[in-house]
């Protein structure tokens, strides 16, 4: 077996902290505001109703990087599905094979769990990343991803019929 410089494991509450840390530096990344607490990673991220799940990547001197989920349907294939909506390791630790690894523990879940398919979204502007999820076999078929929030979703739901 080959070491390596981290370890792949499940969250724990206790990093609840540096999750939400890595979390902000994605968002800058993305160019969207770092609204992340650690408060609101324990409010969503864990307890009986958590909306996700997150996967670490943990180095000697804290963590590296991270993969969040959710349970999904995928109405294609007919099955259960996870659903990846982040996956993010610092820019000083990449190349080391810690997203890979994240992948591919998310990979295991979604087989243990009867899953058909693991699915995400990454930019189109991102060729680092898309580069990156091909080498793992992905299928990019170039689907979009849209979205409503705020003011447009409240002015959907209170249309009256």
């Amino acid at each position: 077996m080959i070491e390596t410089p981290w370890t792949v494991r499940p969250a724990t509450p206790a990093d609840a902290g540096d999750i939400a840390q890595l979390i902000n530096d994605l968002n800058r990344h993305e160019g969207l505001e770092p609204l992340y607490s650690e408060a609101l990673v324990l409010r969503d991220g864990f307890g009986e109703d958590a909306a996700y799940h997150v996967l670490v990547a943990q180095g000697g001197d804290g963590l590296i990087g991270y993969a969040a989920y959710h349970a999904a349907y995928d109405t294609e294939r007919g099955g259960r599905s996870l659903w990846l909506l982040d996956l993010y390791v610092a820019p000083e630790a990449r190349g080391g094979g810690a997203g890979r690894a994240l992948m591919r523990q998310a990979a295991r879940i979604a087989c243990d769990r009867g899953c058909v398919s693991l699915w995400w979204g990454v930019r189109s502007c991102n060729r680092q990343a898309r580069a990156f999820y091909a080498g793992l076999g992905a299928v990019d078929d170039d689907a979009r991803i849209l979205e409503l929030a705020g003011p447009a979703l409240s002015a959907l739901a209170s249309e009256i019929l």
